[in-house]
């Protein structure tokens, strides 16, 4: 089984191709970029969503890819999907609309069936095509293993051997900032158990937040970092001036580790 464990910087949110080569660009080879776009149930369904400067139609999706490359990670990030019933169907469907650079998911959902999962990833990869998922832990996950690190990461035991990353964010997307001892307790945790696993991080990031809240944290551990609500404008556009300063953070904080 191929395993996407690269620390990356990622971005979620993209609607233009133009943004995705900026970004890509500002990292100067230094990490690759998850670029992130959503897609959700009404958005793979037709419909628009409540955010429609975040979420672009499911005929757009194929074009905001950059073609494959070690510099990018080329994610849609699913979610608002009846997890336990329809999940496989609609990555199935977003699958579709993904486009020949297309290589996996962000799962923004809860808790889902590992054996979906691993049925996904299997017949990818006997067709020679790429097949990463990345899982958040998300709210609903924290709060269900009482906001106790070993027992969140309990609930995550069942996906150590299937998914490529892990994303603890209990933002969503929401600008929420992160919890930064939860986090370095669930990351210590996680080293404890040897998972195969890479880990990321997410909720409220921007490069002052990034800088203050992670710098410590990347002296002792190797994690992801990916943001999306606090690089918008206000219309909800993607801000081009917050995301280079982030991703220039991320550039000194993240990359210069990864290259020593």
């Amino acid at each position: 089984m191929k395993k996407w464990m690269d620390t990356y910087a990622g971005v979620t949110g993209f609607m233009h191709r133009e943004h995705v080569n900026v970004a890509v660009a500002a990292l100067e080879g230094t990490l690759p970029l998850m670029v992130g776009v959503l897609a959700s149930e009404k958005t793979l369904s037709g419909a628009t969503n409540s955010k429609p400067n975040r979420y672009p139609k499911r005929e757009d999706i194929a074009g905001i890819f950059p073609e494959k490359s070690p510099r990018t990670l080329n994610l849609i990030h699913l979610g608002g999907i009846p997890v336990r019933t329809h999940l496989g169907a609609f990555m199935h469907i977003a699958e579709s609309y993904g486009g020949e650079n297309f290589q996996g998911f962000q799962l923004n959902v809860h808790l889902p069936d590992p054996g979906v999962l691993r049925e996904w990833k299997a017949r990818r990869q006997r067709s020679g095509q790429d097949a990463c998922i990345v899982l958040q832990c998300r709210e609903s996950v924290i709060e269900q293993g009482g906001r106790k690190p070993r027992a969140v990461v309990d609930l995550l035991a069942p996906y150590a051997n299937v998914v490529d990353h892990i994303l603890v964010d209990g933002s969503g997307g929401e600008g929420v900032p992160l919890d930064v001892d939860f986090c370095s307790d669930v990351l210590a945790e996680v080293a404890r158990r040897r998972w195969k696993v890479g880990m990321g991080l997410a909720g409220g990031l921007t490069a002052e937040t990034l800088e203050t809240w992670l710098s410590k944290l990347a002296l002792y551990f190797d994690f992801s970092i990916d943001a999306e609500g606090g690089l918008r404008d206000a219309d909800d556009h993607l801000s081009m001036p917050a995301m280079l300063d982030y991703l220039g953070v991320a550039r000194t904080l993240l990359g210069e580790r990864v290259a020593a």
